[in-house]
């Protein structure tokens, strides 16, 4: 049976800004996008999410590379964040959003040969997104489809995490 998912008015970067949009994932993919999408009529339940005033992305996409630090350095400037903690500094300090999350999502996935699988959110791509609160906090995570993070805390742990 499939997953159908639909997001009611996000306010969408695809990474450029889309305005005020429904997003339908069916499964693990981006069926469609567009201004308003009514919920189909299927035998599979639909699960609706409301993003209103919320800001959705396309999930990011890590390539593993540290520009600089790592390898167990210990001074402050090798620490190495997360790439949502990246995003947010590049904002406060004027980065228009779009630029931003193209860093860290359409730019990587190109890079790996990932796009438009990757690192963006239109019909047939992989249904990757993070949803964002007014202040630009992680409110829910959709990897493939799948609900990972739901009001900033985690539903599902890595193969090593415990409580």
């Amino acid at each position: 049976m499939s997953r159908v998912l639909l997001i009611k008015n996000a306010n969408l970067y695809d990474p450029d800004p889309k305005g005020i949009r429904d997003i339908l994932i069916v499964d693990e993919k981006v069926f469609s996008v567009a201004e308003h999408i009514d919920p189909p009529e299927l035998s599979a339940p639909v699960e609706v999410v409301s993003a209103d005033g919320k800001m959705v992305i396309p999930g990011y996409v890590d390539q593993h590379v540290h520009v600089i630090g790592g390898g167990g350095a210990k001074l402050l400037v090798t620490r190495l964040s997360s790439l949502h903690e990246e995003v947010c500094d590049a904002v406060k300090a004027g980065v228009p959003v779009e630029k931003a999350i193209r860093i860290c999502g359409e730019n990587p996935a190109r890079a790996n040969g990932l796009f438009p699988k990757k690192g963006c959110i239109r019909p047939g791509s992989d249904a990757d997104l993070v949803i964002l609160d007014e202040e630009f906090l992680v409110d829910t995570v959709f990897v493939r489809g799948q609900k990972m993070v739901e009001y900033g805390k985690a539903l599902v742990k890595g193969t090593f995490e415990t409580d």
